[in-house]
């Protein structure tokens, strides 16, 4: 089971065993602050006592310290009985979390990652703080004044007055611990050369780099070491939502081209033929795994895809007999829209791990010019085909990465070039179709920016070519219809 989910499972179930625990969250920082606080301690307080950080700021003022990390923050914690303090700052798409021990003071975990309103960015925030409460002490017990030693009565004979026994040994430190911290940090040295458990000055939401925490973790005798391979392992199968999104949608401009021809093995014969030029084009798409809003795993991974693109002011010249040949622009229209559905395969697990999805699917591609007031000269063409799909990303950069698509068509239908009329076109045909391309992706905090490429062909063989000739009709051995596409895109992702 990922970690993530088993983190949300453990805290959607009470449990007797933890339900005595107490810890106090402070108030966070930054924009998105007190939104991200008031969702970490609701789902928190189905499991623990949450205090609010007011009472640790009380508790400084009662003991007359200063808040400040390390014994200041520990004596405080333990004043009001938590086991551990959290604080956090949430701005600009991420959330920095501090988790510091009820023990000593000192930060369990510090660690900054993505944030925002879906629920699995508040499962990871769960997930780094279910991790260091886990390290956390089981209870600590208030702070308490060592009673003073009652005198020691002296023998009736001897007529000295009484004094106090002392034991050569200084008194400890007031503040107790149970049981035992569960580490403590090296002692600072001060700028006269001794040495303080703490600096008032230092402020308990800096986060220490985490390098040092998986040191102090690392010298940590037995529980430290399970500590420090739960963070590595925790990392290492981090869960594939956190750098693939569950929907993206864009819009792009760019580029559409279009060429025709015909081919006849009878020589001086001639066909039509046809050739846009680069025409302007719109682009809109679609991603996304609807059930990864509801589950993970294999499920999670399914997917859904539409794609449509078309030409804006496409016109096309033509010759009209009627004002004797003179070029004439008739208004023309062409269009693609692609639906398929398929399976993501990722390999690895990290942010610069490819991923390959396979899928089937159905399309449409229609070219037509407006023959209303003049004879046509060139069949216009509506595909309809099946898709088999497979596309390649790579993020080898991790925000930047390439991507390769290719797709096959088995055409269901051409439209009017297929037509059985003997005056019209040029009969039945075996038809099908293949397209492929790729480009580069940028993704920066849920934007995206694509750079695609689509070369996209279909080819014709006519079945009643022979038959056609004979007859004297018009007759063509196949035909080539090329499209090449070049589209910007950009839009947004979560």
């Amino acid at each position: 089971m990922r970690i993530l989910a088993f983190c949300a499972a453990l805290l959607a179930v009470p449990s007797p065993a933890l339900a005595a625990r107490t810890i106090a969250v402070l108030t966070f920082g930054g924009d998105d602050g007190a939104s991200a606080r008031t969702r970490i301690v609701s789902a928190l307080s189905r499991r623990y006592t949450v205090l609010d950080g007011d009472k640790i700021l009380d508790a400084c003022d009662e003991l007359g310290i200063k808040m400040s990390r390390g014994r200041n923050l520990a004596r405080a914690a333990q004043h009001v009985g938590a086991v551990a303090v959290i604080g956090g700052r949430a701005a600009d798409g991420r959330l920095a979390l501090a988790i510091y021990s009820g023990a000593d003071g000192e930060p369990i975990v510090a660690k900054a990652i993505p944030w925002g309103s879906s629920v699995r960015y508040l499962r990871k925030a769960l997930s780094v703080i279910l991790v260091a409460l886990a390290k956390a002490p089981k209870r600590v017990g208030k702070a308490r004044t060592k009673p003073k030693p009652v005198p020691t009565p002296l023998p009736p004979d001897d007529p000295k007055p009484a004094v106090a026994v002392k034991s050569g040994k200084d008194d400890p430190d007031p503040i107790s611990f149970d049981p035992d911290p569960v580490g403590k940090s090296p002692p600072k040295k001060s700028n006269g050369g001794g040495s303080q458990s703490g600096d008032p000055d230092e402020d308990p939401l800096s986060l220490a780099p985490a390098n040092k925490i998986a040191a102090k973790s690392n010298n940590k005798a037995g529980s430290g070491d399970a500590a420090a391979k739960t963070d590595a392992k925790v990392e290492k199968k981090k869960k594939d939502d956190d750098r693939r999104t569950r929907v993206v949608g864009t819009v792009g401009l760019g580029t559409w081209m279009r060429s025709f021809a015909l081919n006849d093995p009878v020589p001086g014969r001639t066909h039509p033929e046809y050739g846009s030029g680069a025409a302007f084009a719109l682009r809109v798409a679609a991603e996304g795994r609807p059930l990864s809003f509801f589950t993970s795993g294999i499920p999670a991974n399914f997917y859904a895809r539409f794609r449509f693109t078309t030409t804006l002011g496409l016109s096309s010249k033509v010759a009209d007999p009627n004002q004797g040949g003179a070029q004439v622009a008739l208004s023309t229209s062409m269009n693609e829209w692609l639906l398929d559905f398929g399976y993501d395969f990722l390999f690895g697990d990290k942010e610069t791990s490819p991923d390959l999805s396979i899928g089937i699917g159905y399309g449409g591609l229609g070219f037509g010019i407006d023959w209303t007031n003049i004879a046509p000269s060139l069949p216009n063409s509506a595909y309809g085909f099946v898709l088999i799909t497979a596309d390649f990303r790579w993020p080898f950069l991790g925000w930047l990465g390439l991507h390769v698509h290719f797709d096959y068509r088995v055409v269901t239908g051409s439209g009017e070039i297929e037509n059985t009329d003997p005056d019209r076109w040029y009969g039945p045909a075996s038809a099908g179709g293949i397209a492929f391309g790729g480009g580069l992706q940028a993704r920066l905090k849920g934007f995206v920016i694509t750079l695609d490429y689509t070369y996209t062909r279909f080819f014709y063989a006519f079945t009643d070519a022979a038959n056609r000739q004979a007859a004297n009709q018009r007759a063509a051995g196949g035909a080539l219809d090329v499209y090449n596409a070049i589209v910007v895109s950009g839009g947004y992702s979560f």
